[in-house]
């Protein structure tokens, strides 16, 4: 099994750019700048891609790496999230029925 830390980290680090992102498209639609200053922010604005932004990523399970049927409190997936609930390594889970 393999943990897919790092995208967790990638989402973090991707913050500074969003924030960066929205204050250069705020500027562009501002009226008292000129047209030259206009090319240079849209300039600056082309090179945050679409995979800059932070709502771009998905949510990932920390020990697979799937994305789909993902527990958002253990940000596991259900599979591993029941596994490690039955030997008690989820702390406040317990069975539903018996």
């Amino acid at each position: 099994m393999a943990v897919f830390w790092y995208k967790k980290n990638q989402r973090k680090n991707l913050i500074k750019n969003e924030m960066n992102k929205l204050i250069i498209k705020s500027l562009l639609s501002n009226k008292f700048f000129g047209y030259n200053q206009k090319i240079y922010l849209g300039k600056l604005f082309i090179k945050y891609k679409k995979t800059s932004s932070i709502s771009y990523y998905k949510r990932y399970c920390v020990i697979t790496g799937n994305s789909k049927s993902i527990f958002q409190q253990f940000k596991m997936v259900r599979h591993w999230c029941k596994f490690y609930a039955s030997d008690g390594f989820l702390v406040g889970v317990r069975k539903a029925s018996f």
